[in-house]
């Protein structure tokens, strides 16, 4: 049986999506364990950052029609590194905080560019397809990723 040519965007899309849950989540525990954070902030922290990403999801979206799906990878995936490294630099709890709202702003960049590039060109019979096997592959990953991010702490 032959590889889809698109079979490194799942594998791609499986690995961020793995990594962002589980950094996203280890995250969580971390602030609770080092600068006692209760199930209230974390709810507070979830809803702020989760607005900042809604906002911030529509300009990348743009971004990637307009720049290129490469250029969004590229920019989101600087992004993100540069956003673990800010988090494990700055320990202080503002430093935490500046580094997950940025974090949450460049993700943003490596999602819409991986589905277009997961799902362009095919034939309106198989785009269903091609869609839940996206759908699957972040689902599957993102939960694993859930599990290990609590584990690890």
């Amino acid at each position: 049986m032959k590889a889809s040519p698109k079979a490194g965007y799942f594998v791609l899309e499986g690995i961020n999506s793995f990594a962002c849950a589980f950094f996203f989540n280890h995250f969580l525990f971390h602030l609770r364990d080092h600068h006692g954070f209760t199930q209230l902030h974390s709810l507070g922290l979830l809803a702020g950052f989760g607005t900042l990403y809604a906002g911030t999801s529509v300009f990348a979206g743009r971004f990637a029609q307009r720049q290129g799906y490469f250029s969004s990878l590229t920019v989101g995936f600087s992004g993100l590194l540069l956003a673990v490294l800010m988090a494990s630099l700055w320990t202080s709890l503002a430093g935490q905080l500046v580094s997950i709202a940025f974090w949450s702003m460049v993700v943003c960049f490596t999602w819409p560019a991986l589905e277009a590039l997961c799902s362009e060109h095919e034939s309106p019979e198989q785009l269903p397809n091609r869609l839940g096997l996206y759908n699957v592959v972040w689902s599957l990953f993102q939960a694993v990723g859930v599990a290990g991010g609590g584990i690890a702490v």
